[in-house]
C-alpha cells in the first residue's frame, strides 16, 4: 500500500512542480449561475424560517400547535447553526 502511495506521489509530482493549477478556471454558464443563485436563495429562506420560527413563537405556542416540548429548542439550535453559516 505504501509503495503505491509513493508511486502515485511521484507520478503527480510534475503536476505540482509546474506551478499551474491542475484545473483551469472558466466562467460559469448561465445555467450554473442560476443553480447557484437558487441554492443561495434556498439557504436564505431556510435561515429566515428557522430564526423567525424560533424568535417569533414561544414554547407555549409550539405546544399549543401540537409539537413536542423539545421541538422549539431544536429549532433554536438549527437557527444558531444557520446564523454561523450565513453570517
Amino acid at each position: 500500500m505504501l509503495t503505491k502511495l509513493i508511486y502515485l506521489t511521484l507520478a503527480l509530482l510534475p503536476l505540482l512542480a509546474n506551478g499551474h493549477p491542475v484545473l483551469s478556471k472558466r466562467a460559469l454558464s448561465e445555467t450554473e449561475t442560476s443553480v447557484l443563485q437558487l441554492a443561495l436563495y434556498l439557504e436564505r429562506l431556510e435561515f429566515t424560517l428557522y430564526t423567525q420560527g424560533f424568535n417569533n413563537y414561544t414554547e407555549e405556542q409550539y405546544r399549543a400547535a401540537g409539537f413536542e416540548p423539545e421541538f422549539r429548542a431544536n429549532v433554536g439550535k438549527i437557527a444558531e447553526v444557520c446564523c454561523l453559516v450565513d453570517g
